[in-house]
């Protein structure tokens, strides 16, 4: 079952594309059971023939070679001939893609006679928020606040 913060996620990174863009930065999870490790890209060198898949990516701890869009995979050669999966899930989300994401209508009012107006459910978001922290580590109440605008 998707919680609201998984939702919220996967609804901001279809508003904003630029989230799962292959980039400094961004994140990959690699699965090797039992153990789950996130691990944050440092460089990415992009297909020349395939701009959506990544030739190389470089972790702090090892290099990946993705053999296909939909089949990742990373060999550690140091360690033997090891195998694991990997899931790109980009970078984390920050209030600035969340304001992106938010309807135009939430964003700013227009009032003829007293100009521009920001927005009250913009200004309880704002209130809300928790400046410095990704998505992630917002508060369930502001997590909550967001599903029902977004979702």
């Amino acid at each position: 079952m998707m919680t609201n913060l998984n939702k919220l996620k996967q609804k901001i990174a279809e508003l904003v594309p630029e989230i799962m863009k292959f980039q400094t930065g961004s994140r990959v999870v690699i699965e090797n059971e039992p153990y789950k490790e996130t691990h944050v890209i440092e460089s990415v060198k992009m297909n020349k023939y395939n701009d959506k898949v990544p030739e190389i990516i470089t972790t702090c701890c090892g290099v990946m070679k993705p053999t296909s869009a939909n089949d990742f995979r990373w060999k550690r050669d140091s360690i033997g001939r090891e195998t694991r999966f990997w899931k790109h899930i980009g970078r984390p989300i920050n209030l600035e893609d969340v304001l992106i994401a938010l309807p135009d209508d939430i964003k700013i009012a227009s009032d003829q006679e007293n100009g521009t107006l920001i927005n009250s459910k913009l200004a309880e978001l704002l209130t809300l928020w928790d400046f410095g922290n990704p998505l992630s580590k917002q508060s369930e109440e502001t997590i909550n606040f967001l599903s029902e605008i977004l979702l």
